[in-house]
């Protein structure tokens, strides 16, 4: 309770401490209180946001550098007191642990990884992992991405574990392989690869304590050849950098090597996006293989080398964690103010506010015809002009992050830059970041040396060879913002049967709580049920259980939300209802989202009471709200949100907050919020 509380005050602070000199009504009113199922979808989004931060993290922070440690000379071995990785130590491990299997199923003189470590005394053990925690310091950087994660926002979710939230590393010894060759004369090449993990945790909506286990694996290569030691520790520092900074292709990617439209490359989480992605990276790995054959052994001055060939262990199963590091991202359109029904500006209507509610919320009219990229005709105004303001900004952000994120990913990387960069950089929509796994190159005598996970950036554009910088009609990411968003709306408006408000239209001697109406809706989907009957969402909503209904004396917030977004229940039929008749219709996105918040300056976000009204009574017939049943008091006062949000653009009706001019009513004011058209 505290944490989601924690969550619901924290725009609240400011409120509750006066609540001392604030009116509280009736104390008696026992069924006013603290909402402890409000909130859950905010903290669900931050977990969302946590574990995606954590995978990005894990692999730049953690895996990425224990990779760069990994490759050593036996000289500086020796130096730093690593006594497992000396020449005669792994060559004596190796043979007796070959001589350990069985000749049958090892027949073969070529060198094969073998598992080594029952093979060891309690000493060889003991230095074993004194040695490779000294090579490797996973302490330091577990910690480090202790320190690259903001304690500050996911306060709420990890505060209450302290730094124990993610646990050291730890390794698998018993499954470690060990591979030993000797090459030119006395010289040899060794390889010991380990898998790792570690395990972080959360605290639920539920409260209750999450443990996800995060895993990688390093290959540990010892050599006293510096030539193949140099040559393995440039692939693995500088292969992905130098890529980036030369403006290749291969990293610099748009929607036709994906093969997916602007829309979904904009969107970058749908289902196509990421399957399209994954199949890319397939073909990415092979590119790979291709290029440091020829770029690090093909014409090296070892003639070991020269002779290497590379491959990939499994040509499907290339990714080992991937994830988006930053994007331009959902657009977040300014907010829409609502009518409101207290305070000095109650009952006026801002004759822009009202335009807007009209168009989320009704109908996306034909008012102009603007000429976008790529054969986008943009034909509301509106929607242009709020798309245009948020994804100029949207698209600033990014460019400033991304160019910091690019600065630090080549810091290193001796290439020419390419002059093309700056371009490449302006189209650039998102900034993709994977550990691609399972490289190895093969010598001569068919031993095999695998290499770590190479982390790769892909920056993706919808066109790379187009130039952003120019006027927004001509701006092709813009142009799929604006698809994107128009089709989302329409489908949103036609599945739900919802039409504008009309409070504008009101006479001068109409009620102020007629202005509560938000916007119409039929209810009417155009979709069938299994029985033949028609599905109407206005009967979905009375055909609710009392366990799962929103109609009724003060819900939660959530349980109007899930209402909203026809999932109460997780009634199947009407899961597929709503997928096939609208979901499966837009465009770039993973989910659209349908919200409703109301807030008062307590933690109380369950004051108002629903019911549908079928016929016409002193108010409008529909989704009717009541107030409580207390006296009247500034902590009743309340706001009022409806959110839409997805991929492409968030938008909301009304306001959050404490200042006086955001409350939308008093509390006990009854009104028509949906009506039934």
């Amino acid at each position: 309770m505290k944490k989601l509380l924690t969550i619901l005050g924290a725009v609240t602070l400011t409120a509750t401490a006066g609540l001392s000199v604030v009116a509280c009504g009736n104390k008696d009113d026992k069924n006013v209180n603290p909402n402890p199922e409000q909130g859950k979808e905010e903290i669900n989004k931050l977990i969302k946001q946590f574990e995606n931060e954590v995978i990005t993290k894990w692999t730049s922070v953690v895996s990425a550098p224990i990779a760069d440690s990994a490759t050593l000379l036996e000289s500086e071995a020796s130096s730093n007191n690593l006594a497992f990785f000396g020449k005669d130590n792994l060559e004596d491990v190796y043979n007796k642990a070959k001589s350990e299997i069985p000749k049958v199923l090892d027949e073969s003189e070529t060198p094969t990884p073998v598992n080594f470590y029952k093979v060891l005394d309690d000493k060889q053990k003991d230095t074993l992992k004194r040695n490779i925690e000294s090579l490797l310091s996973p302490a330091s950087k577990v910690n480090n991405l202790k320190k690259s994660i903001s304690a500050s926002i996911y306060q709420i979710i990890i505060g209450s574990l302290g730094q124990n939230w993610i646990q050291n590393i730890a390794f698998d010894y018993e499954t470690a392989l060990l591979n030993y060759t000797k090459v030119e004369g006395d010289s040899f090449l060794s390889n010991l690869e380990i898998n790792y993990s570690s395990k972080y945790s959360y605290m639920d909506a539920e409260d209750s304590k999450q443990t996800k286990t995060i895993k990688g694996t390093v290959s540990i290569t010892i050599s006293d050849d510096k030539i193949i030691v140099e040559t393995i520790k440039n692939i693995q520092e500088n292969f992905a950098a130098n890529l980036l900074k030369a403006g290749n292709d291969s990293v610099w990617i748009d929607k036709n090597d994906l093969n997916i439209d602007s829309i979904e490359t904009v969107g970058g989480k749908s289902e196509k996006y990421k399957i399209a992605l994954e199949e890319y990276y397939k073909k990415l790995a092979k590119n790979m293989v291709k290029n440091i054959e020829k770029d690090y052994f093909a014409n090296s001055e070892s003639n070991i080398l020269k002779a290497v060939k590379v491959s990939i262990n499994d040509p499907e199963n290339v990714v080992r964690s991937s994830s988006k590091r930053s994007e331009i991202g959902s657009l977040n359109i300014q907010k829409i103010k609502l009518t409101k029904l207290i305070g000095p500006k109650k009952g006026i209507i801002d004759a822009n506010e009202i335009k807007r509610q009209k168009m989320y919320f009704g109908a996306v009219n034909e008012d102009i015809s603007v000429k976008l990229a790529d054969g986008v005709i943009a034909k509301n105004k509106i929607l242009f002009e709020d798309l245009q303001a948020s994804y100029k900004e949207a698209q600033k952000d990014y460019k400033t992050t991304f160019e910091a994120e690019y600065k630090e990913i080549i810091k290193n990387s001796t290439v020419e830059e390419s002059a093309n960069i700056e371009n490449l950089m302006s189209a650039s929509v998102s900034n993709e970041q994977a550990g691609i796994k399972g490289i190895q190159f093969a010598l001569k005598n068919g031993y095999t040396q695998k290499l770590n996970d190479i982390k790769v950036n892909l920056s993706v554009a919808v066109d790379k060879t187009s130039n952003t910088e120019n006027e927004i009609e001509t701006n092709k990411i813009f142009a799929a913002y604006y698809s994107g968003a128009e089709l989302a709306l329409k489908e949103f408006h036609k599945f739900y049967g919802i039409s504008p408000t009309d409070i504008d239209e009101l006479s001068n001697d109409a009620k102020l709580e007629e202005k509560g109406l938000l916007f119409y809706m039929s209810g009417k989907s155009g979709a069938k049920k299994a029985d033949g009957t028609d599905f109407n969402i206005w009967d979905y909503w009375k055909g609710l259980s009392n366990d799962t209904t929103f109609l009724k004396k003060r819900p939660y917030s959530d349980q109007v939300t899930k209402g909203l977004n026809l999932i109460a229940d997780n009634d199947p039929e009407v899961a597929k209802i709503k997928n096939e008749y609208f979901l499966s219709k837009l465009k770039g996105m993973d989910s659209f989202n349908f919200e409703y918040i109301q807030t008062a300056p307590t933690y109380w976000r369950n004051l108002k009471s629903f019911s549908i009204a079928n016929v016409n009574s002193d108010i409008l017939k529909g989704l009717q709200t009541t107030g409580v049943s207390v006296p009247s008091g500034g902590n009743y006062y309340q706001t009022l949100e409806m959110i839409i949000s997805n991929d492409l653009f968030n938008v909301t009706l009304g306001e959050s907050g404490q200042d006086g001019d955001v409350f939308f009513d008093d509390g006990h004011v009854v009104f028509t919020m949906i009506g039934m058209k």
